[in-house]
Parts: structure tokens; sequence; C-alpha cells
């Protein structure tokens, strides 16, 4: 658990440039992190099922039915799963928790135009171009909302890290 979010730190640290507004970009990264995290334990998990041919039948099922599998073996790999179960409750809460946070935030802008290129890009992970198509737009335009939107964004983060 420690090695992916140190990999996941590393990711969101390449894609962030040295700026004025790393604070705020930070933030409003915060989403796509814990989506990303969701995804890496909904990836271990699939392979744990897998790698104990469970899909599609429960593990008692497969005790059950005379198939020849050591007892240690499933009773520590349902742990693993259990555990990893665990985790996924508590990353899917965190990247809850993320949008709620950021959409929070966004709120504050008074430009519709600007919460909906924020909302689009941090929360629903659009693309540059398909936040254009979906506003008619250009991409550049939108690109200018969302560099308008940032000081006004870190100008509220800080006020209310403040309060």
């Amino acid at each position: 658990m420690q090695n992916e979010d140190a990999v996941m730190n590393a990711i969101s640290a390449a894609f962030k440039t040295n700026d004025r507004f790393l604070a705020v970009k930070d933030f409003l990264f915060q989403v796509k992190d814990a989506k990303r995290k969701v995804s890496l334990i909904e990836g271990r998990i699939e392979f744990r099922e897998e790698s104990m041919g469970a899909r599609g039948a429960s593990y008692t099922e497969r005790l059950s039915s005379g198939h020849d599998f050591s007892s240690s073996v499933v009773e520590n790999t349902v742990a693993a799963l259990d555990e990893l179960r665990r985790e996924l409750a508590e990353a899917e809460q965190a990247y809850s928790d993320a949008k709620v946070a950021v959409s929070d935030l966004c709120a504050g802008l008074e430009d519709v135009n600007q919460q909906s290129v924020i909302t689009r890009r941090y929360i629903s992970g659009q693309s540059w171009e398909k936040i254009a198509l979906d506003m008619d737009m250009s991409v550049r335009s939108v690109q200018k909302l969302h560099g308008r939107a940032l000081p006004l964004l870190d100008a509220l983060l800080k006020a209310r890290e403040a309060a």
C-alpha cells in the first residue's frame, strides 16, 4: 500500500508544473489521485480472484464442490481479499470525499463557465477537447477559462485554510 501511494505521488508530481498555483492544483488533482488508487486496488482484487480461479463462484462453493484446494491457501487468499476490500472501501470513501471537496471549492467561483470547466476537468476527468466540444467552445477558450479560474480557486483555498 505504501508503494502504491509513493507511485501515485510520483505520477502526480510528474504531471504538475512548478508554478504559483501548485497548491490549488494539488488540491484539484486529489480527485484523480484518489480515483487512480481505487483502480489500482480493484486491479489487485481482480488479480487475486483470477489467480484462485474464483471468478463466478465463491471460495466456499469451490471448497464444498470437492475442488482440491489447500485450506490454508484459500484462507490466506480470503484474508488477503478481505483486506483488499477494506482498503477499497476506504479508497472509495476518500475518492468521494475528494470529489465533494473539489466541488465545494468550485462552487465558490462566480462564473458558471469556470465552474463547469473545473468540474469537468478535475471531477469528471474530461479532456480539454471533450470539455470544449460539450461547451461549444474552442479548446483555447476552455483553457483560458481554466487559467482565469486558478487564481480565484487559489485565493478561495487559502481563505478556507486560513479560517
